[in-house]
């Protein structure tokens, strides 16, 4: 099964994609946009390009799990995706993704600079390996 993880933001939206077996976790692109319609094509467009058959949007809650707004958002938006594509869609935690995803890139050495134009694709790395990561414990329990 593919899967598709997508840590969805104001202006950009990272994605993160799995190989067909779904167990390797490869950051994928950054989306730009300026309105949840041109999002949404754009993401449809990957979708379908890459044959994704789950899509996983990182849930942007409080640190003490309330509702953002944000996340309300994020919630209408997988709905509205979920329901053009027919392709379930899973609202996953999302806290902590990017300074997850920030600490890794600074390991790896990469610039403060580089970083802002990647770090939304590598949060959704993190948001679906930790899912992965989650299932797998799951199934092994």
């Amino acid at each position: 099964m593919k899967r598709l993880a997508v840590d969805y933001g104001k202006r950009r939206a990272g994605l993160a994609v799995t190989d067909n077996d779904g167990s390797i976790v490869m950051p994928y692109m950054v989306i730009y946009y300026k309105t949840t319609d041109s999002f949404i094509k754009q993401l449809l467009q990957e979708v379908r390009k890459l044959e994704i058959s789950e899509i996983i949007f990182g849930l942007p809650l409080n640190m003490d799990g309330t509702e953002s707004e944000m996340s309300k958002e994020v919630r209408r938006l997988a709905g509205r995706v979920e329901k053009e594509t027919s392709i379930r869609t899973i609202l996953y935690d999302e806290r902590l993704t990017t300074f997850e995803a920030k600490q890794m890139l600074t390991e790896q050495g990469v610039s403060a600079k580089r970083q802002k134009d990647i770090i939304d694709m590598y949060a959704a790395y993190c948001i679906l390996k930790s899912y992965i990561s989650e299932r797998q414990e799951k199934t092994d329990a």
